[in-house]
């Protein structure tokens, strides 16, 4: 019974200090006082849909969030296709709205066992444009990249005052 309680107890800080480590990894991301830029209230082809009886909507594609994670083939044929992208959530262009970016798995040539698509999948970076609609930035900003991605995260690496974005691939990662 010891055992178990001494257990329970070390189950119990480890969740609290990680609870504690990602409020502490929140709140920067929370400022204030910063103004929208003048083009985040400019109108969007993408707006936000009237809430309905369901009690879970998918209202991604209304939003501006089209986002499809790929793992480079139709199938599952080896172990790298097995691993899931991921998601940083940042202020890349400091307008005080969180921006996404997410990663995808691609095509690669001599090691993807399907044939190469007409549109290669790539990663993607969504500006939050403040009024609950998303645009996509990828192209503009250049970090769709032609990179097999398995995961992402997000802060001042040079500290430059600029949040920096590390990209974990199949490969060479990408600053």
């Amino acid at each position: 019974m010891n055992l178990q309680s001494d257990h329970y107890r070390s189950v119990m800080y480890y969740g609290n200090y990680i609870l504690l480590c990602l409020l502490l990894l929140t709140l920067p991301g929370c400022k204030s006082g910063k103004n929208a830029s003048p083009d985040s209230h400019a109108k969007s082809s993408s707006s936000v849909p009237p809430a309905n009886n369901d009690y879970f909507q998918e209202i991604g594609q209304q939003i501006g969030l089209d986002f499809i994670h790929s793992i480079g083939g139709p199938e599952l044929l080896n172990i790298i296709e097995s691993s899931c992208g991921g998601t940083a959530f940042l202020d890349y262009d400091q307008d005080g709205f969180i921006d996404i970016f997410v990663t995808s798995g691609t095509w690669i040539e001599g090691f993807t066992k399907s044939e190469k698509p007409g549109e290669m999948p790539h990663n993607h970076l969504y500006r939050n444009k403040g009024d609950g609609t998303f645009e996509d930035v990828t192209r503009k900003s250049g970090v769709g990249g032609p990179w097999y991605s398995m995961g992402v995260t997000a802060g001042d690496y040079d500290n430059d005052g600029y949040t920096d974005l590390y990209v974990c691939n199949y490969g060479h990662n990408v600053v």
